[in-house]
C-alpha cells in the first residue's frame, strides 16, 4: 500500500529545535504504543505493531530497522524545498510544512485519528486520515525521515510560500 499525503501545520509545541531522524522515529514509536496499547479513542488494541527501530537481538535476526534508504529519500526530497509529494515512489509518504519550529508534525498527523473510524480507509476519509494511517499501518517496517528549513519553500508551478519547515517521511513496506 502506498500512501502518499500532505499537510500545513499552523501551531503546537515542538520546542523551537528541528527535528532529527532519531526524534522524527522517537514520535512515531510513542503513537505507534499508543495504538499498540489500546489508547486510542475509538480505536480496538494492536494485535501487532511492532516499533520502527534498530534492534539486533542477535546477529541473524534484525527485529524492525531505521532504514537509511528512506532517510537518504526523505532528505533528498525535503532539500528540493519543493512542496509536492513524491512521484513514482514504491514507499508510502507524509509530508508537511510550517511556519514555525513550535509545530510537530509527527503529532499533527497522529490526531488525525480523531477523524479515522477503525475499519478501512475510504476515498471520503483519506484525506482527513491518510497521514495517521500511514503512521501507524501494521506491516510497516522502516522508516525515514528529515526536516529541511526553506527560504523559500516552493509550491505548485510558480508559487512561493516563504520561510517555511519542510518534514518528508518514507515508509516501508
Amino acid at each position: 500500500l502506498i500512501i502518499i499525503v500532505a499537510l500545513i501545520f499552523a501551531g503546537h509545541s515542538q520546542k523551537g529545535e528541528i527535528l532529527t531522524p532519531g526524534k522524527f522515529k522517537e514520535l512515531h514509536n510513542k503513537y505507534r504504543k499508543m495504538v499498540r496499547d489500546g489508547l486510542v479513542p475509538s480505536q480496538p488494541k494492536a494485535k501487532e505493531l511492532p516499533d520502527l527501530v534498530t534492534c539486533k537481538n542477535d546477529r541473524i535476526y534484525i527485529r524492525q530497522i531505521l532504514d537509511d534508504r528512506l532517510t537518504n529519500d526523505a532528505t533528498k526530497w525535503a532539500k528540493k524545498c519543493v512542496f509536492v509529494s513524491g512521484t513514482n515512489l514504491s514507499d508510502g509518504e507524509n509530508i508537511a510544512m510550517a511556519a514555525s519550529l513550535e509545530v510537530d508534525p509527527v503529532t499533527e498527523w497522529y490526531k488525525e485519528n480523531e477523524s479515522y473510524k477503525y475499519g478501512g480507509i475510504t476515498v471520503d476519509t483519506f484525506g482527513k486520515t491518510g497521514h495517521y494511517t500511514q503512521m501507524v499501518w501494521a506491516d510497516t517496517k522502516y522508516l525515514g525521515c528529515f526536516q529541511q528549513l526553506c527560504d523559500p519553500l516552493k509550491f505548485g508551478k510558480n508559487g512561493t510560500l516563504g520561510k517555511m519547515y519542510f518534514s518528508v517521511c518514507r515508509y516501508s513496506p
